[in-house]
């Protein structure tokens, strides 16, 4: 990651997935973050989860840090892996096709997660060169 003091700007990744954030982008992140981590509070609260539970499993998928026991690249993909909303959101779709009511929960707290990380301004990690 490069920081370009003159322009304000973070260059991010590499190869096909490299880009520049602007801090008009990086707050848009954070807000639609914000906006989809209570969007999916409220659909959790209203489908009947627990408060207490969802609170409980909410930092569950930061687990993944400890990947870094063996190392930061085996860190970085187990933290990516987690991070990725594409997983939960498509066990989600499948959670709701079977009718699991307790898998839906789950992966609107997976999900939840991943929404309020982008609100504090976390994203996925890039491994080491």
């Amino acid at each position: 990651m490069e920081v370009d003091g003159s322009r304000q700007t973070v260059n991010v990744g590499s190869g096909r997935f490299a880009g520049v954030v602007t801090p008009p982008l990086a707050a848009r992140v954070r807000v639609a973050g914000a906006i989809a981590f209570f969007a999916i509070a409220a659909a959790y609260l209203w489908l009947g989860g627990s408060w207490w539970v969802g609170l409980a499993l909410l930092l569950g998928p930061d687990l993944a840090f400890l990947g870094f026991a063996f190392g930061p690249r085996a860190g970085v993909a187990a933290y990516n892996a987690v991070h990725r909303p594409v997983v939960p959101a498509a066990l989600l779709v499948i959670a709701l096709v079977l009718g699991s009511l307790p898998a839906v929960l789950l992966m609107l707290i997976w999900l939840a997660h991943i929404a309020m990380d982008r609100a504090a301004g976390y994203g996925l990690k890039q491994a080491p060169r």
